[in-house]
């Protein structure tokens, strides 16, 4: 422990803030929701500091979706601060048998990603579906917030959905029999076989209710099952 606090207070600017902030989290013991970066992998975990590395408790259904080099992110408790970091060892079982992983400890908070909604896994849905008026196919989708939404497209995506054009009359399906109407969709981003759509949804009652059902719903399902372990 001396020597951790000899190391925090060495430690000067940024770097120390970014130190403290994870020593918070450590001695608060206050879970916070980890997303692997360009992955669909998110999950709520204790973050702990020792001996100048960042342990972060391992969920069971991570598995090999976290290599070496490989950076992750969440949001301090209070909201304001994101911390990223690098991926050191991707699996290593603790003394009582948790899976943990060890990060670097960053020197600065992350950038302002802008990002205020959290964002849901969808994949293991094959019902969940984007659908655009203009647009003949259906479009499966494998995440989703409140304001946007992330679909699987194995086609030329910029010309079939060109960056920020507006598209009017959509809809997400919900299986067979319910969907929320959206009026309007906007291609924000490509990544791979993905993308990135800002939505939003129609103001009438049952299209909000629906829709604040289903982020409800996968907040509830992602808390229950992809809970990693305790540290100590």
């Amino acid at each position: 422990m001396a020597r951790l606090l000899n190391i925090i207070k060495k430690a000067g600017g940024q770097e120390g803030k970014v130190l403290n902030a994870l020593r918070s989290l450590d001695g608060h013991k206050k879970p916070v929701r980890v997303e692997v970066e360009n992955s669909l992998h998110r999950f709520t975990a204790v973050v702990a500091l020792r001996r100048n590395t960042v342990v972060v408790a391992k969920p069971p259904g991570l598995g090999k979706a976290l290599d070496k080099g490989t950076w992750i992110r969440f949001q301090l408790p209070n909201g304001q601060k994101e911390i990223r970091m690098e991926v050191a060892t991707p699996h290593f079982n603790l003394a009582n048998g948790n899976a943990v992983f060890l990060c670097h400890p960053p020197k600065e908070f992350a950038p302002d990603t802008r990002r205020t909604e959290n964002r849901y896994n969808t994949t293991r849905f094959n019902n969940l579906l984007l659908q655009v008026d203009e647009i003949p196919d259906l479009f499966r989708i494998v995440d989703i917030s409140n304001s946007g939404c992330r679909i699987y497209f194995s086609g030329d995506g910029p010309s079939v959905f060109p960056l920020n054009k507006v598209l009017n009359n959509a809809q997400i399906k919900l299986g067979k029999k319910l969907a929320v109407a959206l009026d309007q969709v906007i291609p924000r981003s490509y990544f791979r076989k993905a993308i990135g759509m800002e939505i939003k949804v129609s103001q009438s009652e049952n299209n909000l209710k629906y829709h604040g059902h289903l982020i409800a719903s996968l907040e509830r399902a992602e808390t229950e099952q992809n809970r990693a372990e305790a540290i100590d």
